[in-house]
């Protein structure tokens, strides 16, 4: 197999399971999910991070609405990958209050 064949495979073994466990999570009121994997062979190196996060306003906790109702969600996602051929990274924020 080639190396970039390789690294694709990795990186979606590793994309594909935080991505199925953390989303669901961000919908969850008060919820918190977290992880991180990091993989290192002879063709390359890859580590991905993923952070999800939602929670409500009321009663002044949160935001939104002067923290009275509301509610927020938090959605972090960075990678890189290296290899013979070069390096690549990324990294996606997204907040919504």
């Amino acid at each position: 197999m080639k190396a970039k064949t390789i690294t694709r495979v990795m990186v979606a073994g590793v994309a594909a399971p935080m991505l199925a466990f953390g989303l669901p999570s961000a919908a969850l009121a008060g919820s918190f999910w977290h992880g991180d994997a990091q993989f290192a062979g002879p063709h390359g190196a890859t580590s991905q991070s993923i952070t999800a996060i939602a929670g409500h306003g009321h009663h002044g906790h949160g935001f939104g609405h002067g923290g009275h109702g509301g509610g927020f969600a938090l959605y972090k996602a960075s990678s890189t990958v290296a290899g013979p051929h070069g390096a690549a990274s990324q990294n996606l924020f997204s907040f919504a209050d």
